[in-house]
């Protein structure tokens, strides 16, 4: 059974079990070659970053599902709670009343258990680092600097570091992740007067799996959530023209007990407009499908801008201008979407 976009990010009950997540792709994992430098680069990064980044990456996910279901599961009570003192004004029956207590006490403790900027907070934390260790694995493999094998994994264990401490002291947040101008990619330099193949074939693995499986990947998210932002708009308009009818019937000349039950109903469609409204809200689909459309648009002109002939340094160049335009999202979606649910970026399946 398909699931409706608008109802595609409800979270789970119960986290399931975390499937290995891979900062890297199967299809570049292959070309590592026993002996060579990638093969070198790949062993350290499976042993310095990616246990780091499997952390952080499931850190996230059960953050975030915590998160929303505290918010979704508010923003139920709340339109129950207003269905039931309606029931309550209908009815004046003691169970009535303690249905409203009940929900309104419900709704005191799932407030109280946590806060939303806190479990907001660990969830955007987690879900930084995560993208930003990713962003280390790519740019390890095409860094220059040092050569020695030793010294290189030296090197990915500092920034490795360096982005946890970042993540404990809550610094280099949305302002670190900044594209370059107008968020486009702009490499310095000349092509290279002497083609490397190894770059070459280095470039277009980062291409391939870096690359064009995030704008593909933005490109889905953009649609499922503007059709969520429709469907979203046509359903709570439909319930509240639902409601005006009813409400409208209920003047009518009816017995006691008729319009009190057409007001309970009109009320209980009022409030399931507002319940999806919150949701539409608390997703933010339509700012989250312009970010995801901005982005993706950028990673059009980084494909398009690939160099023809490069070396070691213009690989290397070109690839921390991309990491830039995808850490730049992230940044932007935290200081542009306050309310915004994010759910992780692809990654390919961890190999066995």
């Amino acid at each position: 059974m398909r699931v409706p976009p608008l109802l595609r990010r409800i979270p789970p009950l119960r986290d399931r079990p975390p499937r290995p997540s891979d900062p890297i792709s199967d299809s570049l994992r292959q070309q590592a070659v026993d002996g060579t430098r990638l093969a070198s680069d790949v062993s350290a990064v499976d042993a310095v970053l990616v246990p780091e980044f499997r952390t952080a990456d499931r850190g996230a996910v059960v953050a975030q599902n915590r998160w929303a279901r505290r918010e979704l599961g508010l923003l139920v009570l709340s339109g129950l709670l207003v269905i039931a003192s309606s029931v309550q004004a209908a009815v004046q029956e003691e169970w009535a009343g303690a249905l409203v207590a009940a929900l309104g006490g419900l709704s005191s403790v799932v407030a109280g258990t946590t806060r939303s900027t806190d479990a907001r907070g660990a969830y955007l934390q987690a879900r930084r680092e995560a993208e930003r260790l990713r962003s280390l694995a790519w740019t390890h493999l095409a860094t220059l600097e040092p050569t020695d094998p030793g010294a290189r994994t030296r090197a990915l264990r500092r920034g490795v570091a360096r982005i946890r401490l970042q993540t404990v002291e809550g610094s280099g947040d949305a302002d670190a992740d900044r594209p370059g101008e107008e968020g486009l990619i702009v490499v310095a330099g000349t092509p290279a007067v002497r083609r490397d193949p190894a770059s070459e074939r280095l470039l277009d693995l980062y291409l391939a799996g870096r690359v064009d499986a995030q704008r593909g990947w933005y490109r889905r998210r953009q649609e499922e959530f503007d059709a969520a932002e429709r469907q979203g708009g046509r359903l709570r308009t439909a319930l509240l023209i639902v409601a005006t009818v009813i409400g409208s019937i209920s003047a009518l000349n009816l017995t006691d007990a008729s319009r009190a039950a057409l007001g309970v109903a009109a009320t209980a469609a009022t409030a399931l407009s507002a319940i999806i409204t919150g949701w539409m809200r608390l997703q933010a689909f339509d700012t989250r499908a312009r970010l995801y459309e901005l982005t993706a648009a950028r990673l059009d002109v980084a494909q398009a801008d690939r160099p023809l002939g490069v070396d070691a340094a213009l690989a290397a160049e070109y690839i921390g201008h991309c990491e830039d335009v995808l850490l730049a999202e992230h940044g932007a979606w935290t200081s542009q979407t306050p309310r915004g649910a994010r759910e992780p970026s692809p990654g390919p399946k961890a190999v066995p």
